[in-house]
């Protein structure tokens, strides 16, 4: 158990990790026994749950303004219904970028009983386009353009579009991560400009987990843009716009949410306030 506990550098090794094979030769090596097999020191690890194999990664610190982002969020989650009636919109934004318009040299095999669909593993490239998506948390519908770039100026000039179709709102709230579009000076000038009808809430960093437009994006890419073959970018885009009508009228819901601020505290506290189990 110490030797697989410990790195491989600490025996002069240059392994970056332990298999059970390199602990058998070590283990007979050091001369801690005369004989055993590989698969007995896989039965011995597994007895007390001890993977020198694996790895598991988490992420430290978590920053000091953490909690009281996320409960800022998670505090209009727990009142989209309320705001709703006093005429305050919530939404989620995200954005996918490099979406890549690839095709086959050659034409799919269909799929057919016993063997699935066959594609030609080449691919030829036809450039890439980006995805800015808004997700109503209300409603659940999805809104999106393709920006062709994604910097502030995109940015700014694509979420115009979005807000042009709420002129009626009393107040539109955006639930977004801190990327350096969405928080540069450009575009806090922009946003300054609107006078508090518009205003932006930074989910934590390390915690995009947090925003429902990361769930929404998920739902659509695993419809619509997984395993997809464009002939051109301009298709990709055609596609895209297409495609998020279909979602809209076949798919749209809003998500259930059940993570209030009262679960973030707890959970909190007992992972990262101190951090007190690393096995994230």
């Amino acid at each position: 158990m110490a030797l697989a506990c410990g790195s491989p550098s600490d025996y002069g090794l240059a392994l970056q990790r332990w298999t059970f094979r390199d602990l058998q030769y070590q283990i007979l090596s050091e001369g801690i026994v005369t004989e055993i097999h590989y698969t007995t020191v896989h039965a011995l690890l597994s007895d007390i749950d001890l993977q020198p194999h694996r790895t598991l990664y988490w992420k430290h610190p978590i920053a000091k303004d953490f909690e009281e982002k996320a409960a800022s969020v998670l505090w209009y989650y727990e009142r989209v219904e309320s705001l709703e009636a006093k005429g305050e919109l919530l939404f989620c934004l995200d954005e996918k970028t490099q979406i890549q318009a690839l095709s086959p040299p050659h034409p799919d095999l269909p799929a057919q009983p016993g063997c699935p669909l066959r594609r030609d593993h080449e691919y030829v490239r036809h450039g890439t386009a980006n995805l800015f998506l808004v997700y109503d948390v209300h409603e659940g519908q999805l809104w999106g353009d393709t920006p062709s770039r994604t910097n502030s100026a995109h940015f700014t000039k694509t979420l115009e579009k979005h807000i042009r179709r709420y002129p009626w709102a009393n107040r539109i709230h955006y639930i977004l991560d801190g990327a350096p579009s969405h928080a540069s000076k450009l575009t806090r000038a922009w946003l300054d400009q609107y006078k508090g009808r518009v205003q932006f809430h930074y989910t934590p960093a390390h915690a995009s987990w947090l925003n429902m437009a990361e769930l929404a994006l998920s739902a659509f890419s695993r419809r619509y843009l997984k395993n997809g073959c464009w002939d051109s970018r301009k298709e990709l885009k055609s596609h895209i716009r297409h495609s998020l009508r279909e979602y809209n009228r076949d798919y749209a819901y809003p998500f259930y949410w059940t993570f209030s601020r009262r679960k973030l505290h707890d959970w909190y506290q007992r992972n990262c306030c101190p951090i007190k189990n690393t096995r994230h």
